[in-house]
């Protein structure tokens, strides 16, 4: 992901991959109920990151190698599998996080 930051990229590059090298096909369908973060959905993720310890690094609304480690981070002391995803389901979890702890 040096060249392009873009999961979607990445995953396209490995499909095309498997199916030039090895001959596979591509197997399940797209899932498209998992929509792009804005900007400032991204940006709350950072910054709920960042205050629950998390150094998230600045919150600029991109997520990069240092947001995705403070993602896996959180996810893996609460019990999710440490992926390091931003979506919206990572943000609604650490809302949910942070009002039980005030």
């Amino acid at each position: 992901k040096r060249y392009n930051q873009s999961t979607s990229y990445a995953l396209a590059v490995a499909q095309l991959s498997n199916l030039f090298g090895l001959g596979e096909r591509i197997k399940g369908a797209w899932p498209i109920e998992d929509k792009a973060l804005s900007i400032d959905q991204t940006k709350e993720i950072q910054t709920l990151l960042n205050l629950k310890g998390h150094k998230a690094g600045k919150v600029d609304g991109k997520i990069g190698s240092i947001t995705r480690e403070a993602i896996r981070t959180w996810q893996l002391e609460n019990g999710f599998s440490g992926d390091g995803y931003a979506n919206l389901l990572l943000l609604l979890q650490l809302r949910a996080n942070t009002s039980l702890q005030k």
